[in-house]
């Protein structure tokens, strides 16, 4: 009688790059540690030296940093695609390193959206303003000219101060440019809007923890860095040059003089808190703009005496809301309409139609499984009938 010996099998391994992993962990705002019990390993060597790791091994990596498995197999150092001026000042900080995370993410996301849609539609792209083309142009005559290029009349600003209907309004004004319009949530508190130009296509970013006049103040401002050809990441804050810049020229384009002054005219500031914060947020809602806004353009029409502006911005910045989340909620498809806006869910839908792309490649663009399509389009035709 023969008695065979079991040999164990050989475990596949494949080689991984230190340089690969050190750099997606840096991006991510990430250390080693992070490689500390992945599935109950330590994989923190992986980081400093190369290795030939398990294919169990490589698959838990790539869930880790939600990318394809393939992707940690290159010998380079992963750099960020898009190439993003980073406008932020250093007033503001990254708050945890989950906050970094997510913001690489989800402008790595956008820029492999607008590449595809460069690669895919066949449409001519966004045609970007040309005006303000420098800083040297002054903030109200950009301002006109980037309202004048939306199309957006006063009476229908006015008709549609409500908060989502003037986001809306805007938003609507912005896709018909062939921009993107999207909606992340951007844990990121340094961080409340960004803007990517890919080839011919352009989008921007706002977040969707803002409110909806905060969102669309953010939209001009980020509008204004398309025109100045200078996209990136923004915080919004004045102690930036162009920042301040960009807030002034939306602030124009959204409050004219003529029709924030005519407002003033029943609405005085008398330096009592209580009645003064008032009236900022009664203006607020009757223009249909942010209150930030508003004191922007408040202080750049000198309108407003500097130091009571200054206490009305103290107050206000205080109580800014956190969130806009509602009792009820806005549905899972609202949620992802707002994420992809009307423009791409449009473009999607009509190349599924002409046969185009496939059902799997509609629903990776727009983020919903294949058997949500037809429901994401029933809903999106409720908020977004045909000619509206």
């Amino acid at each position: 009688m023969t008695t065979s010996i079991a040999h164990p099998q050989p475990v596949a391994t494949v080689p991984v790059s230190a340089v690969r992993i050190a750099s997606m962990l840096r991006n991510r705002g990430q250390s080693s540690q992070d490689l500390a019990n992945l599935s109950g390993k330590d994989l923190t060597s992986l980081a400093t030296e190369d290795a030939e790791v398990s294919f169990m091994d490589l698959t838990t990596l790539a869930k880790h940093f939600k990318r394809p498995w393939p992707y940690l197999l290159v010998d380079q150092v992963e750099e960020w695609r898009a190439h993003t001026h980073d406008h932020r000042t250093m007033g503001n900080i990254r708050v945890s390193s989950e906050a970094t995370e997510v913001l690489f993410d989800i402008v790595d996301g956008v820029y492999g959206l607008l590449e595809t849609a460069a690669e895919v539609f066949d449409h001519a792209g966004a045609a970007l303003p040309t005006t303000p083309a420098t800083l040297v142009v002054p903030a109200a005559v950009a301002g006109r000219s980037l309202r004048s290029y939306l199309g957006v009349t006063e009476a229908e600003q006015l008709a549609s101060a409500e908060r989502y209907a003037a986001l809306r309004l805007w938003g609507h004004a912005v896709q018909a440019k062939g921009i993107f319009a999207f909606q992340r949530s951007m844990p990121d508190a340094g961080v409340r809007a960004f803007s990517l130009t890919v080839a011919n296509q352009s989008a921007i970013v706002t977040s969707s923890g803002d409110t909806p006049y905060a969102r669309v103040f953010s939209m001009l401002h980020e509008l204004t860095h398309l025109a100045l050809r200078s996209s990136g990441l923004c915080d919004l804050d004045r102690r930036s040059a162009v920042e301040s810049y960009c807030n002034a020229v939306a602030a124009s384009c959204l409050l004219p003089h003529a029709m924030l002054a005519e407002a003033m005219e029943s609405e005085a500031l008398v330096g009592d808190p209580v009645r003064d914060d008032m009236v900022v947020r009664r203006l607020s809602r009757r223009l249909g703009a942010s209150q930030a806004a508003i004191l922007i353009a408040l202080g750049d029409y000198k309108l407003v005496d500097i130091e009571l502006l200054d206490e009305l911005e103290r107050r206000r910045a205080e109580r800014r809301p956190k969130t806009t989340k509602g009792s009820g909620g806005p549905t899972y498809y609202d949620v992802r309409i707002s994420r992809a806006g009307s423009r791409l869910i449009g473009q999607v839908f009509e190349a599924v139609d002409a046969r185009i792309i496939e059902q799997e490649t509609a629903g990776a663009l727009l983020d919903v499984k294949n058997h949500q399509l037809d429901r994401l389009r029933e809903r999106w035709r409720e908020v977004h009938p045909p000619n509206a």
